[in-house]
């Protein structure tokens, strides 16, 4: 396994996480000797940063991942299943229409970050014209 001993971060303006900021993440979970960062490997890590870099419930086929990704897909499965052990994401079952297939339908699986993971959502809030605006002057 591999310490991880990266710096603090932020998460960019866009929703995706840094680096820094999903390992902090991780530490900042830390319960006493069961931390994460002390669990997750290379291929554990390598997928955490491509979950927090996609949409939610986004699916990661193990076939393009070579093309996609530049790792193999042996190391695209291992690295989710290692983040599906730790807790670090979720996973959901769904059906995608599958011409070829004998039922007509083939099983998806779509992972995500869990809540704690993710970046919270930018607050908007409502801001009322001047009153100059409203008259027309």
């Amino acid at each position: 396994m591999i310490p991880l001993r990266v710096v603090y971060g932020a998460a960019s303006a866009t929703g995706t996480a840094s680096v820094g900021f999903v390992v902090f993440l991780i530490r900042r979970r830390r319960s006493g000797a069961g931390g994460c960062d002390d669990m997750i490997d290379m291929p554990g890590l390598a997928m955490l940063l491509t979950v927090a870099r996609e949409k939610p419930w986004s699916s990661f086929p193990a076939g393009p991942a070579p093309n996609w990704y530049g790792w193999s897909a042996d190391t695209h499965l291992r690295g989710l299943q290692k983040l599906l052990e730790l807790g670090l994401v979720e996973r959901r079952t769904t059906y995608k229409n599958g011409p070829l297939s004998p039922n007509g339908y083939t099983l998806v699986y779509q992972d995500r970050l869990v809540s704690w993971m993710r970046p919270s959502r930018a607050k908007t809030t409502k801001t009322t014209p001047p009153a100059a605006a409203k008259s027309g002057k």
